[in-house]
């Protein structure tokens, strides 16, 4: 686990980024279009989807007061065809 100071998200295919308290990337996640499927990388560099499930939605807010992240909503369909929504929240804290 990397520590971070705080996050930057715009989903219009723009990446969640993470960055450490000197303010260089640690890591960002974002969707790809070509797959339809959340990857993660740094920087350039594409280390592919995090898993295989196609994401039909992606949205991620930041509460700077708090340090928290919070998945708002994380909807992608099961190879059956059925819907699964998750949502949670991540607190980054630089420990």
């Amino acid at each position: 686990m990397r520590p971070a100071l705080g996050a930057v998200f715009d989903w219009g295919y723009k990446p969640l980024v993470i960055y450490d308290r000197s303010g260089n990337e640690q890591t960002r996640f974002f969707w790809d279009p070509t797959d339809s499927c959340v990857h993660s990388g740094e920087g350039a560099q594409d280390y592919g989807p995090l898993t295989q499930t196609r994401a039909e939605r992606f949205h991620v807010t930041y509460d700077q007061t708090l340090g928290i992240l919070h998945v708002d909503s994380l909807r992608v369909r099961s190879s059956a065809g059925q819907q699964v929504t998750l949502s949670t929240s991540i607190g980054l804290y630089n420990q």
